[in-house]
């Protein structure tokens, strides 16, 4: 994470780990979350952004089974099958897509408010600088 920081790089991550379709809101899962406020500690020559975003639709497509479940029907396991048979539902129409985004959340600002000094991510923890040696990777393909 802190090297696609470092690099610039755009990142996009949903916190809740997964789709709600009911469209409640789920309890976040803490880790890509986690990684990119270490990589601030770590080193805060740039700045992280969050914008708050809500993608909605006006029908679902899983609503069928979605009505089982809350009847008490165990939800179904994602498998490759399900994934094939999904492609024949895209087609349909499944209304329109709602984007709205909030106010942006900048990370710095976040760490003024609590007091957390930049470059402050403790030296024991595994994801403290490492040498500055430059990395050697082996890529290969099959």
């Amino acid at each position: 994470m802190h090297t696609l920081i470092t690099r610039n790089t755009p990142i996009e991550y949903f916190i809740e780990g997964g789709r709600s379709r009911s469209g409640r809101l789920l309890p976040p899962k803490m880790g890509m979350l986690a990684m990119t406020v270490h990589s601030q500690l770590r080193q805060t020559n740039k700045p992280v952004v969050f914008i708050p975003t809500y993608i909605g639709y006006e029908r679902i497509m899983e609503g069928g089974t979605y009505i089982g479940e809350l009847k008490g029907k165990p939800k179904e396991s994602e498998s490759l099958i399900g994934l094939l048979k999904v492609g024949r539902k895209i087609e349909r129409i499944f209304g329109n897509v709602h984007l709205s985004f909030g106010t942006p959340l900048h990370l710095s600002d976040f760490m003024t408010k609590f007091d957390v000094p930049a470059n402050s991510l403790p030296s024991d923890r595994t994801d403290s600088p490492l040498d500055e040696k430059p990395a050697l990777w082996l890529i290969t393909s099959v």
